[in-house]
């Protein structure tokens, strides 16, 4: 079944949520390391929270995939006009709303702990890192919903079938 032909512009926005996969990445390892490197060093520190770690493990698996899957799946299904993609989408969008919520979770956990009367300059400095990283994949998540749901209208417009619905 040929899916909906594309703009230029579309394209465009796709390419550029493709292209910000790999930033995500390096941040996201880099906030991975400097976790490793606190819970050691401070691994005695009540005022430090414990398991970030294993959170941003747990949390990485996850984006990782899902990012795969969009750029060697769902993407160029969208780029070549051949399917309409509505279950993969669908599963996309789903995925967003599972990993808004753990990043919820993770900034609920930041923020749950209070520092010592000594300030920690490594860790409030890890700690606008992660709040700047979350805020910046909560950002390309939201775009990446909008060219999804922008390419899901297209279908129900150039469709009679309610396939998407």
């Amino acid at each position: 079944m040929k899916g909906v032909k594309v703009s230029a512009e579309f394209k465009a926005k796709v390419e550029e949520l493709i292209s910000y996969h790999q930033i995500i990445r390096n941040e996201f390892k880099a906030l991975m390391r400097r976790s490793y490197e606190i819970e050691e060093k401070y691994q005695d520190d009540p005022n430090i929270p414990k398991g970030l770690s294993n959170f941003f493990i747990r949390f990485w698996i996850t984006i990782e995939a899902d990012m795969q899957k969009e750029e060697s799946h769902l993407f160029p299904l969208l780029l070549s006009n051949e399917l309409e993609a509505c279950e993969d989408i669908k599963e996309i969008l789903e995925g967003h709303e599972e990993q808004e919520l753990e990043l919820k979770e993770l900034m609920a956990k930041v923020q749950g702990y209070e520092l010592s009367n000594e300030v920690n300059k490594e860790w409030t400095e890890f700690i606008k890192d992660i709040k700047r990283v979350v805020s910046d994949i909560n950002i390309h998540m939201e775009r990446e919903n909008e060219i999804l749901f922008e390419y899901l209208s297209e279908i129900e417009e150039s469709s009679s079938l309610q396939a998407c619905s």
